[in-house]
């Protein structure tokens, strides 16, 4: 299976938390970002 990863906002991620979470549930990792840099990967465990 090939996962898939995204790049969000701390921003969008917070507004769309539950859209991050059902992608992560498909096997997509999220990736957050601040201020323009990677802080956090979800991903499904």
């Amino acid at each position: 299976m090939m996962h898939r990863k995204r790049v969000l906002s701390a921003t969008e991620a917070r507004v769309h938390f539950g859209e991050v979470l059902r992608r992560v549930e498909e096997g997509e990792g999220i990736v957050v970002e601040g201020r323009g840099r990677p802080q956090a990967v979800i991903r499904e465990t």
